[in-house]
């Protein structure tokens, strides 16, 4: 279960409990060069997590959903982006049964800058479907 989600500049922090007790994963991250806004942290199957959120850093817009899927001890395994020109942002996300993620938010990319539902199905690399 997700507690806190900290990202700036260089570091990636997730501080999770775990069933068998507390488990914090902290790691330097160089792929973080701007901003993250971390909303949510999932557990993974593979004992991984994925973060989920939104990043000024990469993409096609002012903001843009953005998923970091991690290991077991935080080594990043990929990241990716999806949106358009304006501003969109996840808020939650779930692991599928095939190992991919269902991310949901909204976006502001279409309707004259009108936030709509923005839901985003992901394979296990990151890759929408």
């Amino acid at each position: 279960i997700a507690h806190n989600v900290e990202i700036d500049e260089n570091t990636a922090i997730a501080a999770c409990v775990g069933i068998a007790g507390s488990t914090t994963i902290g790691k330097k991250s160089n792929i973080v060069n701007k901003e993250f806004y971390g909303e949510n942290i999932i557990s993974c199957a593979d004992s991984g997590f994925a973060a989920i959120g939104a990043t000024e850093s990469y993409g096609n817009g002012l903001t843009d959903l953005y998923v970091i899927k991690t290991n077991n001890i935080g080594e990043v395994m990929w990241h990716k982006t999806f949106g358009g020109v304006r501003d969109d942002k996840a808020f939650w996300g779930i692991q599928t049964a095939d190992g991919g993620c269902a991310i949901g938010g909204y976006s502001r990319s279409n309707n004259n800058n009108i936030p709509n539902i923005y839901i985003v199905k992901t394979d296990d690399q990151g890759s929408s479907k």
